[in-house]
């Protein structure tokens, strides 16, 4: 019979991307699309077989070097590559446990401003009801796996570039809880620089979202708190290079692994990801926070 036109569901916000391998090159740039897709086929298959409806994906955020400075960021997909790790994969937390994730050799409890319980994606056709952004609620006969983050992660870009990060702030500055979710630390201080104007703000973003000095940064490199991510990067400069030169037809959908044609419309999902990144200003942080439809969770 057919397949489904979806099979599987993940609430991403328009500040956020789900990599595939997020640390590893193809030899060849043509075979970016391909081998991601394929290979986020693979996992898809494999959580399938072992009786998973859900699969939890570990968050790693976005960090903004000094040079950034107070200048906007248009297109955040495109040109970030600097990511905090998330800590609760490196000591070996659980996602979604509750408890904030530390480095405990760190002073740098956690370089996280946002959350870091990942999101989830669920398989459709199997009872699953959204549970916030973050959750999912599964059937107990329904395994969840956790995601190995080399191999399917998800990029969150969040405060990139100060017109973003003031716009953001000031909304939150009327709103008594994060859509009614208790508010994390770093909004609070959001909110109450908002309050105070322009000049705190800036001492905010300077203090807390630019990541300081290179010496600093040299240190989290060195010690794999902050990590360099690629792919997603350049496989959108690529995107976008083939559709500035003539290419040959790509191959047809039957071409590609069942689950992959089924769930993975690989070239044109990129492209659309990165004409929303092209179209991200100022104004982009109202439209994630905005973003709230209930699709995804860490179970």
């Amino acid at each position: 019979g057919a397949w489904p036109a979806c099979e599987w569901l993940c609430h991403l916000d328009s500040d956020e991307l789900v990599c595939v391998r997020p640390r590893c090159e193809p030899a060849t740039a043509d075979m970016h699309t391909v081998c991601d897709a394929s290979a986020l086929g693979s996992l898809l298959l494999a959580a399938e077989r072992g009786g998973a409806a859900g699969i939890v994906l570990a968050n790693h955020e976005v960090a903004l070097e000094a040079e950034v400075g107070l200048q906007a960021v248009a297109n955040p997909f495109g040109t970030c590559a600097l990511f905090k790790a998330n800590e609760r994969v490196l000591v070996g937390q659980q996602l979604g446990s509750g408890s904030p994730g530390i480095f405990p050799d760190s002073k740098d409890a956690s370089l996280f401003l946002q959350y870091n319980n990942g999101k989830s994606a669920a398989r459709v056709g199997f009872g699953a009801r959204p549970h916030g952004v973050h959750k999912w609620l599964l059937p107990g006969v329904m395994g969840v796996v956790l995601a190995e983050p080399s191999q399917l992660c998800l990029l969150h870009f969040c405060e990139c570039g100060f017109p973003a990060f003031s716009s953001k702030s000031k909304l939150l500055a009327d709103e008594p809880t994060w859509f009614g979710q208790p508010v994390l630390p770093f909004r609070l201080r959001m909110r109450e620089a908002a309050v105070k104007g322009d000049a705190a703000l800036e001492s905010l973003y300077r203090a807390e979202v630019l990541l300081g000095d290179a010496l600093r940064l040299k240190m989290l490199l060195e010690t794999g708190k902050c990590m360099r991510v690629t792919n997603a990067t350049n496989t959108l400069h690529r995107i976008r290079s083939s559709q500035a030169t003539p290419q040959q037809s790509p191959a047809p959908a039957s071409a590609l692994p069942s689950t992959v044609a089924a769930t993975v419309a690989s070239t044109a999902a990129a492209t659309a990801v990165d004409a929303a990144a092209e179209a991200a200003t100022a104004e982009a942080a109202a439209a994630t926070t905005a973003a709230a439809a209930a699709t995804v969770a860490a179970a």
